[in-house]
């Protein structure tokens, strides 16, 4: 069963592999892999609820079954839902014990569900077990900004990029705490660390632009769009440089830029 599921991912014949796992399991009901590769291909056909099912029967028939929880904990994430996520990581962690990435994982469950005091709490412990994770420190700055809690959101985000200064999301993030307390002068500092590190991502740009524009700066907004077009391009940054235009007094070039947008 192994080696056709593997054939399957190979081939990415996953019709076939769907209609020749059921085939199995009318057969062989409690075979836990054939409901693991039908859950697979099934995923990988877009049925993500089927899927979802597929590959709880995989743990249901086999409770040791490490890999049927923590795919189909990934696929309930990813169709959003975060309870039952939960209750798979749950089950998980009383059958296997501890395992940081699912804790890390439930403490972004909890967050999407605005449990906070629950994601902080897992975070927190998640700390004890390793307090060198930069991931850590910087999804408890994002359930403190969600609070917002900006202060010890910095806090938390400075101490993520102390560990990896190499990160455009963390720089982002920080750049976005300094604003909401009005200490501009850092936030243009820490938007620009982060377009400087991730410079292909449009919406960074649109982001620093857009704080200039709010803070009076749109002379320098305009120059920043014009340094955005040597790494990246999108019509949310036209229609950033349409704003900025339009305030400058170029009505003309403003609405001129801004049906670019629309068009692209």
């Amino acid at each position: 069963m192994e080696r056709v599921g593997f054939a399957a991912q190979l081939s990415q014949n996953y019709d076939s592999s769907a209609e020749f796992h059921r085939m199995v399991i009318n057969e062989r009901p409690f075979n836990c892999l054939a409901w693991y590769n039908l859950g697979h291909a099934l995923s990988c056909l877009g049925e993500y609820a089927k899927a979802i099912d597929a590959l709880e029967y995989s743990f249901i028939t086999e409770k040791n079954f490490e890999n049927g929880y923590l795919d189909c904990a990934d696929i309930c994430i990813q169709e959003k839902q975060y309870e039952r996520a939960l209750n798979i990581y749950q089950s998980y962690l009383e059958i296997f014990g501890v395992n940081e990435e699912v804790l890390f994982n439930m403490a972004n469950c909890e967050y999407e569900l605005d449990n906070l005091k629950k994601a902080k709490n897992i975070l927190n412990k998640l700390l004890k077990l390793d307090p060198y994770n930069d991931e850590v420190y910087y999804k408890l700055g994002l359930c403190y900004a969600k609070a917002t809690n900006w202060n010890k959101a910095i806090n938390a985000y400075h101490k993520a990029i102390t560990l990896e200064d190499n990160s455009e999301d963390y720089y982002l993030s920080m750049a976005k705490a300094h604003n909401a307390i009005g200490s501009f002068e850092k936030a243009e500092f820490f938007f620009g660390q982060a377009i400087e590190i991730g410079p292909e991502q449009s919406q960074y740009w649109c982001d620093y632009i857009a704080f200039l524009i709010k803070i009076g700066k749109k002379e320098k907004a305009l120059r920043v769009f014009s340094d955005s077009d040597t790494y990246t391009f999108g019509a949310d940054l036209l229609f950033c440089k349409g704003v900025a235009l339009y305030l400058n007094g170029d009505s003309k070039e403003a609405f001129a830029t801004i049906e670019e947008g629309l068009k692209e």
